[in-house]
């Protein structure tokens, strides 16, 4: 059966985005909430504040029934580091068994928050056209700091579960 994605906007800033992304496969779904910004070592950088984790995580259950979440990404720099002091493991211990992926060190991907905030103003502000824009560029998103390695460290119930290591 194939693969098929589906990708609700819930939120769009000058410096940060937010959406669901829906993963169709043999009559299962997987539903991901992913937040795109700036990462700090005290938070996320969000509409031109400094989000702590704690105001990520409620923000993150007051938009979605966080019980159908299975994942949560955080695409920031330094979203994973210092392991269980880290934002993404904070949320993870607010957020219960809901994996929460976070990056160590620096991460690069290929749909800047400042150009999805311009796309959705050049686009009269049509929340459907950055979806479909998302689910194009979310099927080769890269997720690489432009160096030889980086990795990335999933949380889930504040403790460490998984690290994936990429090697180029």
């Amino acid at each position: 059966m194939a693969l098929t994605q589906r990708v609700q906007l819930i939120s769009i800033y000058p410096d940060a985005h937010m959406y669901i992304t829906s993963t169709f496969h043999d009559g299962y779904v997987t539903n991901e909430f992913t937040v795109a910004c700036h990462g700090l070592t005290e938070g996320l950088a969000i509409d031109n504040n400094i989000w702590p984790p704690d105001r990520v995580a409620e923000f993150i259950q007051s938009c979605t029934r966080v019980y159908s979440l299975n994942k949560i990404h955080i695409l920031a720099c330094n979203s994973a580091n210092y392991d269980l002091a880290s934002t993404a493991s904070k949320i993870s211990s607010i957020i219960r068994d809901t994996e929460v992926k976070g990056y160590v060190g620096s991460v690069y991907i290929n749909f800047r928050y400042k150009d999805v905030y311009q796309l959705y103003l050049n686009n009269e502000s049509n929340g459907a056209y950055i979806e479909q824009y998302l689910v194009r560029a979310g099927n080769n998103r890269v997720h690489t700091n432009n160096v030889p390695n980086y990795y990335c460290v999933i949380f889930e119930n504040g403790m460490m579960k998984k690290q994936d290591y990429l090697i180029k």
